[in-house]
């Protein structure tokens, strides 16, 4: 399952070492990338980051979100992903065909 992470900064964050915690979110992030976690990680100015999130179910993103090293600092908007094509195909299997075609014709004559 992909999932689209929005982290936002909190209004109020705890008092910290912001060098330190920027270190170690910089190697969360580099490792995540690395073991396939994250598709992609993106900054977004000028103060949010994105990325897109793999997971095999909710209750192993809600883990994965948990130990992000600045956790207490952000919020989460989270929003579930599907594949283009299936949602494509999908949606394509709901319309109705355009009248005056084959598959839009009334059956039965008068």
């Amino acid at each position: 399952m992909k999932f689209l992470v929005f982290l936002n900064e909190k209004a109020s964050r705890p008092e910290t070492d912001w060098a330190a915690l920027n270190r170690s979110i910089r190697e969360h992030v580099s490792r995540m990338l690395e073991d396939g976690t994250l598709d992609c990680a993106h900054y977004v100015l000028p103060n949010r980051g994105v990325c897109i999130m793999n997971a095999s179910s909710h209750e192993v993103l809600l883990s994965q979100l948990r130990s992000w090293p600045a956790y207490s600092h952000h919020n989460f908007e989270i929003y579930p992903l599907c594949n283009i094509f299936q949602a494509i195909d999908d949606n394509f299997g709901r319309v109705p065909p355009p009248a005056g075609t084959a598959a839009g014709q009334q059956g039965g004559s008068t």
